[in-house]
């Protein structure tokens, strides 16, 4: 006799896409947030763009802050801040030094 998951009723040895998403309200959530970072890139994007354009970095900033609060806040997450900003400017990045792939975007200005 093999096991079976009790929610979905398949044998555990077989990958099911019922497993990831189990029942209706992880579904809507997930459809929820999907739909709703869609929106909030949507919505932000263009003013991102033209702040970019126009060399307004507080613009870019402000704007790139409230994209990470929004999509934190419908991802549930609490994120909180302990310490100090460093003295020193501009902080180096630290990146992976794989040459597999392509540096980041970050990374150029520094290699």
């Amino acid at each position: 006799m093999e096991k079976r998951d009790l929610q979905t009723d398949v044998p555990t040895g077989e990958t099911n896409p019922l497993q990831l998403v189990r029942s209706k309200p992880h579904v809507f959530r997930l459809t929820y947030v999907l739909s709703a970072v869609a929106v909030t890139i949507a919505f932000l994007w263009p003013p991102l763009e033209l702040a970019a354009y126009l060399r307004f970095r507080a613009g870019q900033w402000f704007i790139a802050r409230t994209f990470h609060k929004i999509i934190a806040t419908m991802l549930g997450l609490n994120i909180s801040v302990k310490g100090q900003p460093a003295p020193s400017r501009p902080l180096p990045i630290t990146c992976p030094g794989s040459t597999s792939w392509p540096f980041p975007p970050c990374c150029r200005r520094y290699s």
